[in-house]
């Protein structure tokens, strides 16, 4: 865009997923503009999105002193919780944190395609709902009533974990906001809810 001078480089904002790609990024901008020239912020979309949250800290409600958790950080958090999680499919008695660190990379990525609990729970409840009117088919073949009735099961539970999911999802927010913390997806999906509004 620059070097078609379609666009000004201040008129650019230049997001990325990594960090070694903003460099990468950046390494071409200066290539195009002359030194000292080049004002387009080229950031991660974590970087970016932090930065707009303590801008608009006040707009969210939230403490301009951000605490974004890292991974393993996120982990011990819901360890610390995890009865306040409702997990029952996702933390089996005999060790009932395995899956958290699966729960929190579900949890993180749903905040980074900007999906929210509600939406995790419209989809488990029509996955449910898709099995109840599988089950209600009647099909003469006994081998396709069987596969029938499997997939119903399937399409079942994977409804009942999503549902679970999505309690512990909200659950989960509930903890971050009452202790003041973020974590990584949520400088991408509070920026998004913050640009969206």
């Amino acid at each position: 865009m620059i070097a078609q001078q379609r666009a000004a480089p201040e008129e650019i904002l230049a997001l990325t997923f990594t960090d070694r790609a903003a460099e990468e990024m950046q390494g071409r901008v200066d290539r195009l503009v002359p030194y000292g020239y080049a004002t387009t912020p080229i950031k991660t979309f974590h970087a970016w999105g932090d930065e707009l949250l303590r801008e608009n800290a006040h707009r969210l409600g939230i403490s301009g002193e951000l605490r974004v958790l890292g991974r393993a950080e996120v982990v011990l958090l819901l360890r610390e919780h995890l009865f306040e999680l409702g997990l029952s499919r996702f933390a089996p008695l005999g060790d009932p944190t395995r899956f958290l660190g699966d729960v929190a990379g579900y949890i993180s990525r749903a905040k980074e395609e900007g999906v929210g609990a509600d939406q995790i729970d419209t989809f488990a409840t029509d996955l449910c709902a898709r099995a109840e009117t599988l089950r209600s088919e009647t099909v003469d073949d006994e081998k396709v009533r069987r596969q029938v009735s499997a997939h119903a099961d399937a399409l079942q539970r994977l409804g009942e974990e999503h549902g679970e999911l999505a309690a512990a999802y909200r659950a989960y927010r509930t903890i971050l906001a009452r202790s003041g913390l973020l974590d990584f997806g949520d400088q991408v999906l509070l920026a998004y809810e913050l640009l969206r509004d």
